[in-house]
Order: C-alpha cells, then sequence, then structure tokens
C-alpha cells in the first residue's frame, strides 16, 4: 500500500493536470527555463546545495502548476540536491505545495523580492541586465539565455507592473 502522502494523488487523493513533459523537468532542472526567479534558484541549488525557502515554494509551485509535472518528480529531484535535506520537510514541502498551498507568480514574486541583483548573479548570461531587462528578459536579446517554455497569460498583471519600472541599473 505504500505511504499515501508520497504517492502522486496525496494522502487526500486529489489530482491535478500532468503533462510530465521530461523536457521541461530538464529544463528546469538545469535552470533553463527561462524565468529568470526559476532559473536563478535552480541554479543556486545545483551549485551550492542551497535554496532559500522563498526558492523551494517558488521553484515547487510553478514546476506544478505551469509545467503541470508530477510534484513526485520534484521531491525526488530534491532528494540529491539540498544539503540540508529532511525526508519529511521535503515530502511533505512538496505534498502541500501541489495540492494545499495557493500558486505563486514567479514573475510576481521576482519583482515583490527584488530580485534583480540575486538574478543577474546566478544568471550570467543577464549580467548586463538592467532592473527592467533582467526580470522579463524575453522582450529584450540576451545572447545564451533561453527563451521562455512558455508564458502563461495569469502573469499578464504581474508583466505590466515590471513595464512601468524605470529602467537604471
Amino acid at each position: 500500500m505504500g505511504i499515501r502522502s508520497l504517492r502522486p494523488n496525496g494522502y487526500k487523493n486529489k489530482t491535478y493536470a500532468r503533462e510530465n513533459d521530461p523536457t521541461k523537468f530538464k529544463k528546469w532542472r538545469e535552470g533553463k527555463t527561462g524565468i529568470p526567479f526559476i532559473d536563478a534558484h535552480m541554479r543556486q541549488l545545483n551549485r551550492t546545495g542551497f535554496m532559500s525557502n522563498r526558492g523551494r515554494v517558488n521553484c515547487a509551485s510553478y514546476f506544478v502548476h505551469d509545467l503541470k509535472i508530477d510534484w513526485t518528480w520534484g521531491a525526488a529531484y530534491f532528494e540529491s540536491k539540498p544539503i540540508d535535506y529532511d525526508v519529511s520537510s521535503n515530502w511533505m514541502n512538496w505534498h502541500v505545495q501541489a495540492f494545499e498551498i495557493c500558486y505563486t507568480d514567479p514573475v510576481n514574486q521576482s519583482n515583490k523580492y527584488k530580485a534583480q541583483d540575486f538574478i543577474r548573479h546566478w544568471i550570467p548570461e543577464l549580467k548586463t541586465a538592467n532592473n527592467l531587462e533582467v526580470l522579463i528578459p524575453w522582450e529584450h536579446q540576451f545572447k545564451g539565455y533561453p527563451k521562455p517554455i512558455e508564458i502563461y497569460p495569469k502573469w499578464s498583471r504581474a508583466i505590466n507592473l515590471i513595464k512601468k519600472i524605470k529602467p537604471k541599473g
């Protein structure tokens, strides 16, 4: 029977739409989704073994609700990366993100938390980007940085707010 909280439908046997695209999974793992806030966190994790709680929440939300990949794939990947790995925390955090917590918009979050310097640090392809460009690089030209897997309509409000940023710095 197994531990119910580790099953794809969780301990409440809930479902959500899943596509489980291996190409999207690979891009997410490598920090090459084209979404700077996600990519910076994944690159930080892959290089250092550390990711903030804010990063964990956003990367999991994007993974589950935008990429539509089975949450257990992300939880399994995180078994091998964080230096502070804990079985219970990891699997329950992913489970809760998949079934219990509201969606977090990674474009809005990058602006809300003023993540420009963090992004430039972890994504050298964007090191010359100003504070506007670094948040929405798909609207500008940056050699070597991938175009987003997809720009979701639910991000339009955040993108429009970001476009109002004065492009200094």
